[in-house]
C-alpha cells in the first residue's frame, strides 16, 4: 500500500509502544483483521511490535493463497492406504519410533500433542495427550489432514516447513480462527542434501509459547535429521476423507497402542498400552484393578504399588474421563479392544471376519504378564478356530501370516483338499518343511 509519493504507508493505530507483549490477543486480531481487509497486500509493512514480522508474512501467504480465516478444520486429506504407506516407509518409521520414545510420555503428560508432517504438510502421525488430541481433532489435526500454510493458513507445522526454518506460533498468531486456541513449535526435518522432508511440532495451550518447547522441537529435528538422512525422501500419494470410529485400542501387530476414536488418533507408550489394556479387560467382566494387582500384572510383584500410582496419575490426565481415580482402577467408559474382537467373533463362528481383524501377534515385544498371557490366549483361540471350523481358504491365508506357519495349519488343510491336487501337494511339503525346521534338521 502505497502513497501519492510512491512510499510504503504504515498505519500509525500499529506503531505501538515496545512494552506491549506479543501475544496481545487483541492488538494481534486487530492487524489481522486490517490486513485481511487489505487483501494480504505485501507492501504493507509489519504491525510492529504487535505482530512479529514472520507471523506478519506468513499471514500474507496465506491470505495470498486464498485461504479463508473462517476455516473450521483443515480441508484437505490423505487417505488410510496413503498413511499406512507413509508410515510404512523405513525414515517415518524410524521417526515415528524415536519421536515416541523421545516425546510421547512427557508431552502426554503436559498436555500436549506432538505431530509428525511431511514435506507437503500432511500429518502423518500423532501422539501425546489424548484429551488434546481430540480437541485438536476437531480442526482436523489428524493423520491424513494437510497443515500446509496453503491449505490451513498461518501454523507452526505449515509455516515451519514454508520457511524452512523453526517457528513458534501463538495462539491469536493463527490465520484461520478455529485454530486460535492453541499454540504451537515446530521444526522442520533436512536430509543429508539439506532438503526439507518434513516437520516435527508440539501443539497445546500456552505452555507450547515458550522458548524451551521451542528449543525440544529443534533438538528433536536435529536428532532426526541426522539420525534418517539415509533415508529415500517420502512419496506423495491420494486423498480422501477418513472416517471418525468409535474409541478403541489397536494393540494386534503392534509394538505400542494405538487409541483412536472422536477423530483423534495417539499412539500410547509401551507401559500405558499394558495398563489399559489390563483394565480393558478387567472391564469385559465389570471388574477393576488395585494398585498392587496392576504391579503384579503389568510390572512385577517386587514393584511399589506408589510406582504404579504414579503412573496411573500420568494415566489419568492423558485419558480425563476415561479413568476413575478409585479403589480399584477402573474405566468408567469402555474401550473396544481389537483383540477381545476378535475372540468375540471367535466365538460366534465369525472366522473370517476374526482373522481379517487379526493384523498379527498381540503386542510382540511388551513383556507385561497380563499382557503375555492375552497374547498367548488370542494366538491360540485363532488357531484352535481356524483348524476346527475354517474353509480351506481361509486356512491357507492364515498360514501365510506370522502365526500361521505352524504344523497343525498345515496339517487341517491336508485333511480338506482332495489327495494328488495342487493345494495338497503345497500343503504336504510345506508341512514337512516346518515340522523339520521345529525338529531342528
Amino acid at each position: 500500500m502505497s502513497d501519492a509519493s510512491g512510499g510504503v504507508v504504515r498505519r500509525p493505530r500499529f506503531a505501538l509502544s515496545a512494552p506491549l507483549p506479543l501475544d496481545s490477543q487483541r492488538a494481534i486480531e486487530e492487524a489481522h483483521a486490517w490486513l485481511s481487509a487489505l487483501g494480504g497486500d505485501m507492501t504493507v509493512e509489519p504491525a510492529l511490535p504487535a505482530v512479529r514480522p514472520e507471523v506478519w508474512a506468513s499471514w500474507q501467504r496465506s491470505i495470498d493463497a486464498g485461504v479463508s480465516s473462517t476455516l473450521s478444520r483443515a480441508p484437505e486429506w490423505l487417505g488410510g492406504a496413503a498413511i499406512e504407506a507413509l508410515t510404512g516407509q523405513d525414515r517415518w518409521a524410524d521417526a515415528v519410533e524415536v519421536v515416541g520414545s523421545m516425546l510421547v510420555d512427557d508431552a502426554a503428560a503436559d498436555g500436549m500433542v506432538v505431530v509428525l508432517a511431511d514435506a507437503e504438510g500432511h500429518v502423518v502421525w500423532t501422539g501425546g495427550a489424548w484429551s488434546m488430541a481430540q480437541r485438536a481433532a476437531a480442526v482436523g489435526l489428524v493423520p491424513g489432514a494437510r497443515w500446509a500454510e496453503s491449505a490451513i493458513g498461518t501454523n507452526a507445522v505449515g509455516t515451519s516447513l514454508a520457511t524452512g526454518e523453526c517457528s513458534q506460533v501463538l495462539r491469536a498468531e493463527h490465520h484461520v480462527v478455529a485454530l486460535r486456541p492453541f499454540a504451537g513449535a515446530a521444526a522442520p526435518l533436512r536430509d543429508e542434501h539439506g532438503q526439507v522432508w518434513g516437520t516435527v511440532a508440539l501443539m497445546g495451550g500456552d505452555h507450547v509459547a515458550t522458548p524451551a518447547v521451542l528449543a525440544l522441537v529443534r533438538f528433536v529435528a536435529r536428532a532426526l535429521s541426522q539420525t534418517h538422512s539415509g533415508h529415500p525422501s517420502p512419496v506423495s500419494t491420494g486423498r480422501s476423507v477418513p472416517g471418525s470410529p468409535p474409541i478403541e485400542l489397536l494393540v494386534l501387530g503392534r509394538s505400542r497402542g494405538l487409541l483412536r476414536g472422536a477423530g483423534a488418533v495417539v499412539e500410547l507408550s509401551p507401559r500405558h498400552t499394558d495398563l489399559l489394556l489390563c483394565l480393558a479387560v478387567a472391564a469385559e467382566r465389570a471388574q477393576g484393578r488395585h494398585a498392587e494387582e496392576l504391579a503384579v500384572q503389568c510390572w512385577d510383584p517386587e514393584v511399589q504399588a506408589i510406582t504404579v500410582r504414579a503412573e496411573m496419575y500420568r494415566l489419568r490426565r492423558f485419558l480425563p474421563g476415561t479413568l476413575v481415580s478409585s479403589r480399584p482402577y477402573r474405566l468408567e467408559h469402555p474401550i473396544r479392544v481389537d483383540a477381545l474382537e476378535v475372540l468375540a467373533l471367535l466365538r460366534r463362528g465369525s472366522h473370517r471376519r476374526a482373522l481379517e481383524l487379526y493384523r498379527g501377534p498381540l503386542l510382540p515385544r511388551s513383556t507385561a504378564p497380563s499382557t503375555a498371557v492375552l497374547r498367548d490366549r488370542v494366538t491360540r483361540h485363532v488357531r484352535q478356530a481356524l483348524v476346527a471350523h475354517a474353509h480351506v481358504d481361509l486356512l491357507m491365508e492364515f498360514a501365510d501370516t506370522v502365526d500361521g506357519d505352524d504344523p497343525a495349519i498345515w496339517q487341517a488343510v491336508l485333511d480338506r483338499v482332495p489327495p494328488g491336487s495342487p493345494r495338497h501337494t503345497e500343503a504336504r511339503l510345506r508341512l514337512s518343511e516346518v515340522e523339520a525346521r521345529l525338529l531342528g534338521y
